[in-house]
């Protein structure tokens, strides 16, 4: 049986899997502290281009990032249980679950080089200074959610806001659809045909659950969740009413996560809207923890990153 990551891995960022450990800061730390890069060009609104002598400068901070993504995906699931004075009590279990399956999907797209990370005011206020000092002119800059593009040739990385995708929930939704369905035509140039099919099948079930009801930006998670939350929806809260005794199955889907992607099935569950949220939630883990898996097999020296990060905490507290 092939894995998931099997169609997908000519599409990591280059260079990640020789990333070592351990890394001790992310990429707003890096940015803010300013002394590993330089500025090539005037930068534009909201749009910030920086350079680097040697990729891993930038990679190192970066793959902190996927470490702390991931991790925070595992501590989300590891800290669901059944309440035993209240089976019905899966509220916040439900939350915990979107949570992970956001966290996964954040790790997915920094896997791929198709990071959306959200840049603070001192990482801004610094490149700024830094611009200026280099004499190039600077546009109107402010803090936010940022793709990143990088030239993995000539060591730089372009940092620039979309609007469809300058929203904490329903813009990383809209990016990870987009990028699942950008990414399809490419797996069949990486596999033989049959196979190539079997993971693009999957990819076409996680984006139809993620569009459904008609969610055009991909976002029916983060609205299940609101549901819930918010209005307090589908019997989870007390006094439960409305609680479907079929809920209580949430719990045999909590080592999803651990399997194949390509085994999960996610479709006969549409129509069961918690069922099917869970299971999508997880399908989505499941793909973060093999990409993860992947790359750690990788690592030219068998030192990669990804074991001071989720496989660390996986021996410690999962």
């Amino acid at each position: 049986m092939i894995n998931f990551s099997d169609g997908v891995k000519h599409l990591y960022l280059r260079k990640l899997n020789e990333v070592s450990q351990k890394q001790t800061s992310g990429l707003n730390q890096w940015l803010t502290n300013g002394a590993d890069y330089y500025v090539p060009c005037d930068q534009q609104n909201n749009d910030f281009t920086i350079g680097t002598y040697n990729p891993f400068d930038f990679l190192n901070p970066y793959s902190y990032d996927i470490n702390r993504l991931s991790c925070a995906a595992t501590e989300s699931l590891r800290d669901i249980g059944q309440i035993s004075w209240q089976h019905k009590f899966i509220g916040w279990n439900i939350t915990k679950f979107y949570y992970s399956a956001f966290f996964s999907a954040h790790c997915i797209l920094k896997i791929m080089g198709k990071s959306l990370s959200n840049i603070d005011q001192s990482s801004i206020n610094r490149i700024k200074d830094i611009t200026t000092l280099y004499g190039y002119r600077v546009g109107n800059l402010n803090n936010g959610l940022y793709c990143i593009s990088v030239d993995t040739v000539n060591n730089r990385f372009r940092f620039y806001k979309v609007p469809k995708y300058d929203n904490s929930h329903e813009g990383l939704w809209c990016y990870f659809t987009d990028f699942l369905n950008d990414s399809k035509n490419s797996v069949y140039h990486q596999l033989p045909q049959h196979e190539a099919q079997i993971v693009v099948e999957k990819i076409d079930e996680l984006i139809k659950a993620l569009r459904n009801w008609n969610s055009p930006h991909g976002n029916w998670l983060s609205r299940i969740r609101n549901l819930v939350n918010y209005n307090q929806a589908y019997g989870t809260w007390y006094p439960y009413k409305g609680y479907n005794a079929e809920y209580d199955r949430i719990y045999t889907f909590l080592n999803l996560h651990k399997n194949n992607p390509l085994t999960i099935d996610i479709a006969p569950y549409a129509g069961k809207d918690i069922l099917y949220f869970v299971r999508t939630c997880q399908l989505i883990n499941a793909i973060s923890n093999d990409l993860l898996c992947d790359l750690e097999t990788k690592h030219p020296t068998n030192k990669s990153f990804v074991k001071t990060g989720i496989k660390q905490f996986e021996s410690l507290y999962a």
